[in-house]
């Protein structure tokens, strides 16, 4: 009986650690903000003497507890020894003590959470499947693609307020939430539009950060998820694996960790070969070696990524003429928008000699359609540019920012030419391109080039008056195609509404809007110079279309649909008039 009251005082004062931790790391984050508020912080000196007579008394109801074991004898001294270093500094700055006392307290509150977890999915087999599915925490572990939504939502509002620290802008100021979110969730959707110049306004620690966001982003369709469960003690079952293939493109059953460490390394592959080209240019450029390596990768990262931010005021505008900056930046754009599964399919295909004919469907259709559109879209922006932004360009840089623009419209977001000097016809092609993006998996957006040739396919394939949708002599499935029609109908759907939505907020062109919603929903992040003058509504909403870009249309649909029971009910058939 009385382990029993220990237990539970126990257990209301690790709730109550858990709080006080949360409550720390905002005192202690938000500081600056807590000083220009209230004129001092000196009521922090009282608050931080409680709470370490507050974890005195936490280690003093636990110290009957850990006597029996060695092992718990050791944590105690540990953390004794921690908690003796928090007295030290103390008195010798309260904001450092709340900085040591806050790690101790952070790590109680994930292993409280995670161990309560992991006891309550232990249990769940003995309980009612509706009782099972009424927690939050356990349908997110049951539901990839609800993770991936809430691990890319937590993401940005991390990334939102480590912005608004007065260290993470060059001037010291605090960023205004609605900025911080945009370009947090800019960067978490690696989309690239802006409010403020990165390379001037954000300080080298908010650049950082940035960059930091832009990798999770990149990375995030699958490793953020599968992160938040291991995190969370949740081991993913066959059922999930499959999900979440399905998720990032990968149409094949193959082992979910294997295909986890070759995004991984095929990833930090690309990125480091692309920093050491652009290297040997940016070295002649900037004032020191250490700085033309800082922008080597972070432009590296920022390409592969197909996150469009630059360090430039003018992104690449300056280097329009430097073919090796160029083919670098648009082969890394290409790589990175192909998709994981592609790349691995390549790459073991040349390993056994490579034959076209022993690529997977996937990645016939994806190669093929990439090439058709970037020679596409380059012979359009050469003939529409050619007595406009280009009209003083030679016959090759012509013909190389042409390609650019073509590359930069699959989701990259970095542009050589002034996007708002486009012609209207330029203007076009350039939202067409967007619209489409890069390919299932990968780190770019759109409705995804699969998407656009499967549609294509099943139109051909109607006026022709066949019955089946066939291509490279295979069949495709139904369900594929059911599965293109809803991702369209959804992202003109969403679309849509947002823009309209942004044009009732907004008093800019037309064509401008336009550019700009698509630019975000595809997570491209060109502009025609806008972004900034966008009013806070329409910055959320830009916000939420980059977000719902990012995340996709049939991410969307797994994590609504995964429990739905599916009721087989067959009508008759009948026919209705079209067209």
């Amino acid at each position: 009986m009385e382990n029993t009251s220990r237990q539970r005082i126990v257990k209301v004062i690790q709730a109550l650690l858990g709080i006080a931790g949360i409550i720390n790391f905002l005192i202690l984050f938000f500081s600056p903000v807590l000083e220009h508020i209230f004129g001092t912080v000196e009521f922090l000196l009282p608050y931080s003497i409680v709470l370490m007579v507050f974890f005195c008394v936490y280690y003093a109801v636990r110290f009957v507890d850990w006597l029996s074991s060695k092992e718990r004898t050791f944590l105690l001294a540990s953390n004794s020894l921690i908690l003796l270093i928090a007295g030290v500094t103390l008195f010798i700055k309260p904001m450092l003590f709340l900085l040591v006392i806050l790690i101790r307290e952070i790590y109680i509150l994930i292993k409280t959470i995670s161990s309560s977890l992991q006891s309550r999915i232990a249990r769940s087999g003995n309980r009612n499947r509706d009782s099972y599915q009424s927690s939050f925490l356990i349908k997110l572990t049951q539901n990839p693609a609800l993770a991936l939504m809430f691990s890319f939502f937590l993401t940005i509002m991390l990334g939102t307020f480590l912005l608004m620290h007065p260290q993470s802008s060059s001037s010291g100021e605090i960023t205004p939430f609605v900025d911080a979110l945009f370009t947090s969730t800019s960067a978490t959707c690696v989309t690239g539009l802006i409010v403020y110049d990165t390379g001037t306004y954000w300080s080298q620690v908010g650049q950082i950060i940035i960059l930091i966001l832009i990798q999770i982003g990149g990375l995030g369709i699958m490793t953020i998820s599968t992160a938040f469960a291991i995190i969370l003690g949740q081991k993913l079952t066959i059922s999930t694996q499959q999900v979440m293939q399905n998720v990032v493109g990968e149409s094949n059953r193959i082992d979910f960790y294997t295909l986890l460490k070759s995004i991984l390394s095929l990833t930090f592959i690309f990125e480091f070969i692309g920093a050491i080209f652009l290297l040997f240019q940016f070295r002649d450029h900037l004032p020191t070696f250490g700085d033309a390596v800082y922008h080597s990768v972070f432009h590296s990262v920022s390409a592969f990524c197909n996150a469009g931010f630059a360090l430039y005021p003018d992104s690449f505008v300056s280097y329009q003429s430097n073919p090796t900056v160029v083919m670098t930046l648009s082969l890394l754009i290409i790589f990175g928008g192909l998709g994981f599964s592609v790349i691995n399919d390549i790459r073991f295909n040349f390993l056994k000699k490579f034959a076209f004919s022993r690529l997977t469907l996937h990645t016939k259709i994806v190669l093929i359609t990439s090439g058709i559109l970037l020679l596409g879209g380059t012979a359009l922006f050469f003939l529409s540019e050619f007595r406009n932004t280009m009209v003083d360009f030679k016959f090759g840089t012509r013909l190389l920012n042409s390609w650019f623009q073509s590359v930069t419209c699959r989701t990259a977001g970095f542009n050589t030419i002034d996007q708002g000097h486009l012609t209207n016809g330029s203007s076009l092609v350039s939202i067409l391109l967007m619209f489409i993006g890069a390919s299932p998996g990968s780190t770019g957006g759109g409705i995804k080039t699969t998407t656009i040739a499967l549609f294509l396919i099943a139109m051909f394939a109607n006026l022709k008056g066949t019955t089946d949708i066939n291509a490279f002599k295979r069949k495709i499935s139904t369900k594929s195609f059911r599965e293109v029609m809803t991702l369209f109908a959804i992202a003109l759907l969403a679309l849509g509404t947002l823009t309209f939505m942004l044009m009732m907020v907004e008093d800019l062109g037309f064509k401008e809007l336009c550019f700009e919603a698509v630019s975000a929903f595809a997570t491209v992040g060109l502009s025609m110079g806008i972004t900034a003058k966008l009013t806070v509504l329409g910055k959320l909403i830009i916000v939420l279309l980059m977000y719902l870009g990012r995340i996709g249309p049939m991410t969307l649909i797994y994590a609504t649909t995964l429990h739905i029971v599916k009721v087989r009910v067959r009508y008759n058939q009948e026919n209705v008039s079209i067209g």
